[in-house]
Formats: C-alpha cells, structure tokens, sequence
C-alpha cells in the first residue's frame, strides 16, 4: 500500500515525458466523474487515442482520504482490500482505437461518501529506446463517488466580514454549479460566483461584492436545487 499526498482536485492533469522525436499522443476519456448511487455499482468509461501514433496507457485506481486541500492518496494492488477495481490496469491503443475501462465499487454501504480517483495516463512503450525529444502526454485523474445509502441534505451558509461562509454538513458531496449576487434584488446588476464542489463535512469561503443575497445552483445526488442565502 502507498501513500501520497493529493493536492486539491484536479481533473486532469499533464505529464511530461520525454522520447526519441516529437508526436502526437492525444488521449482522450468519455467523463471525468463516476457517480455510484442507489445501489449501483459498475460503470464504464470509454477511452480514446484520437493521435497518430500507437499508445501505452496505464491505470491506477487510488483511495481519497480527507477530499479537499488536505487529501491523502492511498494506492493500494489488492482491489479488495482497497475498495475499488478499474480493469484492465494497462492497455495498447492503436491510433483512433476505443476502449472501455470498468469501474467496480467494492465497498459496502456505508453512512458517509467515499471517495476515489482513478488516474489514467500515457506511459512509454515497455522497449522505447532513450529519450532525445520531447513529447507532452496528457493524463486524467477520474473523480470516483460511491454514494451513501441515504444522502443527506444539509448545506449552510452565512455572511461575515463581507464574505459567504458556506459548509456542507450532509454525508456526500454537492457541487456548487454557479452562483450570483445582485447589487440590488431584482436588478439586472448581477457579478457571477464561481462553482465549487464541496466533500463532506468542507466548507468554502466566496468572496462578496456586497452584503445582498446570493443564489446558487446545487447539485445533489439526486438532482439540481437552487439555494439562497441572505446576510
């Protein structure tokens, strides 16, 4: 078992690597998160090469511990034990060639989200002869959510210092979609707020034009709510 520290969530993420002449190695994943809810527990996503030239791809799935700024890494060979499988761990993609990848959650119910990642990037041919160029070989870290059997709902807010203080009490994560704050209700003079997605038990700081109400599009498990919350 491995453990690495994991700063913030990125969804992607480039590597560099480096090879005999430059080329074109463009791969390409159907989507970035997987959502395990209400008992389901495979899923699929389809991998690209749109390049010209002949891929090696390696997969590694790896538990999140602490989501957020403070996230720990943990890869672990024994999928069991680790709660988590994504197959095959290696694969050969021709040029314009697809192929699936399976996600399957190991783990039992439990009262609060766990989460994933499966990072799934271009590696160097087993027999590639020493490096003299340079090629950029871009690689994705997918978001993996295994649901609690019963989410819960309940997100706050509350202004101080000019400033939305926004934490999520509930059992699985939300994802701030967008959000707005009007110089005055109902007036057209609105300043957008950005997205955020929030673990559970996170809490997040929006920075405020004014001390007006703020609307955001939240996205829970089981649909989008608007929210609204008032200095």
């Amino acid at each position: 078992m491995r453990v690495t520290r994991f700063a913030n969530l990125i969804l992607a993420s480039a590597l560099v690597a480096f090879a005999s002449t430059p080329a074109q190695a463009e791969l390409l994943l159907e989507k970035l998160v997987v959502e395990f809810n209400d008992g389901r527990r495979v899923d699929d996503i389809e991998v690209s090469n749109e390049g010209s030239e002949r891929m090696f791809v390696s997969i590694e799935p790896a538990r999140i511990l602490n989501p957020g700024a403070s996230a720990e890494r943990i890869v672990n060979p024994n999928p069991e034990e680790l709660g988590l499988l994504a197959s095959p761990s290696k694969m050969i993609l021709e040029p314009g060639q697809r192929k699936l990848i399976r996600i399957v959650a190991l783990t039992t119910a439990q009262e609060r989200e766990e989460v994933f990642r499966v990072l799934v990037r271009p590696v160097s041919a087993p027999d590639e002869p020493e490096a003299t160029g340079l090629r950029i070989m871009v690689g994705y870290d997918v978001l993996v959510l295994v649901r609690p059997e019963n989410p819960l709902r309940r997100v706050e807010g509350h202004f101080e210092d000019g400033k939305l203080h926004v934490s999520n009490h509930g059992n699985t994560s939300i994802e701030i979609l967008s959000g707005e704050q009007c110089a005055v209700k109902g007036s057209d003079d609105c300043v957008a707020l950005p997205g955020k997605r929030l673990y559970a038990g996170q809490a997040h700081i929006f920075e405020l034009e004014n001390d007006q109400p703020v609307r955001f599009n939240v996205k829970y498990p089981d649909g989008v709510q608007q929210i609204e919350f008032k200095g």
